[in-house]
Formats: structure tokens, C-alpha cells, sequence
């Protein structure tokens, strides 16, 4: 069954390679020529989200069919099921990741400016993992009172809960301390 996936491949590949070589294809630059290209490693690294976007999309779609094909024709063995279910997950981990790559490059250009002094990028970066303590503190203490809210006449849930709620009362001290200290020492430092 792999052979002939892998010698249709091999025969797609190698019948597409000839038609390209006997045609007279020109290639798109995603990099751009001339006076587009890119100049900066910032410029270079957003071309090349912006087509990695539609090919992950292409790829993942191939990757659906693949694992759906695994699906029907597992013939109720278990072992290609699971491949087929695995196949598609990993697909759809795949297209998730590369869609927020363009969110997680906005946060950090947000974070990190261009063209800006160390010193001022220091408060960028520790008001971004303040901000980040204080969504998971508030994670943590909406977890401690669903815990308390199900656990009602069980004492081991109770005392489970008990210990989130001290956990997430630590973490907001030490994020509030620690904020406060870095306020300090920057305090200090700049003149």
C-alpha cells in the first residue's frame, strides 16, 4: 500500500518536473527582485509567512484526505484507524500553528520595536509577562472556585481546591512583588 502512494508520488513529481522543463515557466520571487526585494531580515520573514500560509492550508487539506482515506478503508483494524486519526490531528495542529504565527509575530514586534534601545525594551517585556502572570493567576483562581463549586461534601476536593486557591494567592503576591521590585531597580538605574 505505501509502495504505490510512494510511486504515484515519484511519477507526479517526475511527470510535473518535465512539463516545467519543457515549457517556458517563469517563477514568481516570493523575496522580490529589483527595488521589492527584500531588505530586511523583518521584510523577508512576513513575505515568507504570507506564502507559507496558503501552502500549509494546501498541505493540510492533502494531509485530511490522506488521514480520511486511512479512516474508510481501515476496514475496522484499530491500528489504521488510530494512523488516520492521527494523520488528520496533526494536520489541523499543523494549519493552527501557522495561523497564529502571524499573531504571535505582531506580539512580538509589539513587544520587541524595531530600530529601539535595550534599556526600553525591558519594561516592554516585563509588563508582557505581568501581563501574561496575571491571566494565568486568574485562570487559576477561576479553577480553585469551580473546584470548590464540585466538590461540595467531598473533603479531598474540598482540600484540592483549598490548595489551588493558596497556589493562585502565592502567584499573584510573587507576579505583584516582583512587578513592583523591577519598578524599583528601573527606577534606580535610569536617571
Amino acid at each position: 500500500m505505501y509502495k504505490k502512494i510512494f510511486l504515484l508520488i515519484i511519477f507526479l513529481l517526475l511527470s510535473a518536473s518535465s512539463v516545467i522543463a519543457t515549457s517556458s515557466a517563469s517563477f514568481f520571487n516570493p523575496m522580490g527582485t529589483g527595488t521589492s526585494a527584500s531588505s530586511t531580515f523583518d521584510e523577508m520573514f512576513t513575505r515568507v509567512l504570507s506564502w507559507l500560509f496558503p501552502i500549509s492550508i494546501i498541505v493540510a487539506v492533502l494531509m485530511i484526505i490522506i488521514g480520511a482515506y486511512y479512516l474508510i478503508l481501515s476496514g475496522g483494524d484499530p491500528q489504521k484507524a488510530a494512523t488516520g486519526r492521527k494523520v488528520i490531528t496533526y494536520a489541523l495542529i499543523g494549519v493552527t500553528i501557522v495561523a497564529i504565527s502571524k499573531g504571535i509575530v505582531s506580539i512580538l514586534r509589539t513587544v520587541f520595536p524595531a530600530n529601539s534601545d535595550p534599556l526600553m525594551v525591558i519594561p516592554n517585556v516585563i509588563d508582557w509577562i505581568f501581563g501574561f502572570l496575571i491571566v494565568v493567576v486568574t485562570g487559576t483562581l477561576i479553577l480553585s472556585g469551580y473546584l470548590f463549586m464540585i466538590s461540595i461534601g467531598n473533603p479531598e476536593g474540598i482540600t484540592k481546591a483549598r490548595r489551588w486557591l493558596v497556589y493562585s494567592l502565592v502567584g499573584l503576591a510573587i507576579a505583584v512583588v516582583s512587578r513592583g521590585l523591577v519598578a524599583v531597580v528601573l527606577m534606580i538605574i535610569e536617571p
